[in-house]
């Protein structure tokens, strides 16, 4: 899947620009695709607000699973 459209969120009035794109993620029903945020100051938003570091953390742990670009790698 490719980056998709632009987006930007507001923080304390500052404009924080970023990119979007859908992923297929897992929860007990099976896959389902979901959004993952981007944004210029190094926030995700994916199921919840992380870091780089908190991404690469659910990536690992095995919680769940991600399928970008035809690979599959854990998230949760």
């Amino acid at each position: 899947m490719a980056w998709t459209r632009p987006t930007y969120r507001l923080v304390d009035g500052e404009r924080i620009d970023g990119a979007w794109c859908h992923v297929w993620t897992t929860s007990y029903a099976g896959y389902y695709p979901a959004d993952l945020f981007v944004y210029a100051d190094g926030t995700i938003r994916c199921g919840g607000e992380m870091d780089l570091q908190g991404l690469r953390a659910r990536l690992t742990s095995g919680r769940g699973h991600v399928r970008w670009r035809g690979v599959l790698t854990a998230i949760g």
